[in-house]
């Protein structure tokens, strides 16, 4: 989480998101969620929260209408946590400006959720410790605690046991197709393969950590991108365009729908984000591939460290 303003009344933050460069599908447990090892990468891409202080109650808003239909918005849910929590008396007005799609992959919602904890307990001056907060996160969602800490990490059980690594600075091309694919229909798709599986991968460290992206490209994996690709074979347009655009090598982040390219500097990042522009509107005549296409987002993102 970004401050951007705050005072008395007021609080405006901006909340980002996050890429897996690995993740691997160690078991399913028996509460049906599965356990899994993942390295986070905190990305650059935002959304921006302004709250408010109110008599009573949590009200929310958001640019994006489907996304502020009452009691539904992780936001709202963690303001009411919050306020649940701490016993506070009072309320909140609370402006959500998306920008991140919602069901890519990259964790946008649960980095929301997270923010407004955060903005919450700066606004009212609560002063919670972080496991706390972390514990209220979790309670959102899986990867929230991710957002607390920030940065890089190395995630295991369902995501929110994490360890803190330092990863140099990269750029990334992150494309998002307006497709919304559910977590829980992915992971079934995987899960009767994990009694057949002899090993599981082990996560490479040492190569994300190395300064060459050759490295880092041959250690990123996700265990989920088959079965995603099953679950939506429209997103075999989206790796066709990436071909076209001369980028090879890319990526499903999370259970989709985005996908990445590392590179070593924005700048070719930025380049590449033309090209795969370019190509996307060379299809325009294609109406299969334009009608997908057309509403796909396309970022030049850098990564970032965790904030001191």
């Amino acid at each position: 989480m970004i401050v951007e303003s705050r005072s008395r009344d007021a609080i405006a933050v901006q909340s980002t998101c996050k890429l897996n460069l690995f993740l691997e599908v160690v078991r399913k447990r028996a509460d049906d969620y599965h356990d899994i090892e993942t390295l986070f990468q905190e990305i650059d891409l935002k959304d921006r929260i302004i709250i408010r202080r109110a008599d009573a109650g949590v009200e929310f808003t958001c640019n994006i209408i489907n996304l502020a239909r009452p009691g539904e918005n992780l936001v709202e849910r963690a303001a009411a946590r919050f306020f649940t929590h701490t016993g506070i008396r009072g309320g909140v007005a609370i402006a959500l400006e998306k920008r991140i799609p919602a069901g890519a992959g990259v964790g946008g919602g649960s980095a929301n959720a997270t923010a407004t904890l955060q903005a919450l307990d700066l606004l009212f001056e609560t002063k919670l410790p972080l496991r706390e907060i972390s514990q209220i996160a979790c309670s959102l969602g899986s990867d929230c605690p991710f957002f607390v800490l920030g940065g890089a990490a190395v995630g295991h059980g369902r995501g929110e046991l994490l360890e803190p690594v330092s990863l140099p600075r990269r750029a990334f091309l992150l494309v998002i197709p307006p497709l919304v694919l559910s977590t829980a229909a992915v992971y079934a798709r995987v899960s009767p393969d994990l009694a057949t599986r002899d090993s599981v991968r082990a996560l490479p460290l040492s190569k994300f950590e190395s300064m060459n992206v050759n490295d880092v490209e041959s250690a990123i994996f996700n265990r989920l991108e088959t079965a995603a690709i099953e679950a939506e074979p429209r997103l075999n347009e989206i790796r066709r365009t990436f071909e076209r655009a001369g980028i090879p090598r890319f990526h499903l982040t999370g259970s989709g729908s985005g996908s990445f390219a590392v590179f070593e500097t924005l700048t070719k990042a930025v380049e590449a984000a033309e090209s795969f522009r370019s190509v996307r509107g060379s299809l325009v005549n294609n109406a299969q591939a334009a009608g997908l296409l057309k509403d796909t987002k396309v970022f030049a993102v850098e990564s970032l460290g965790r904030a001191s």
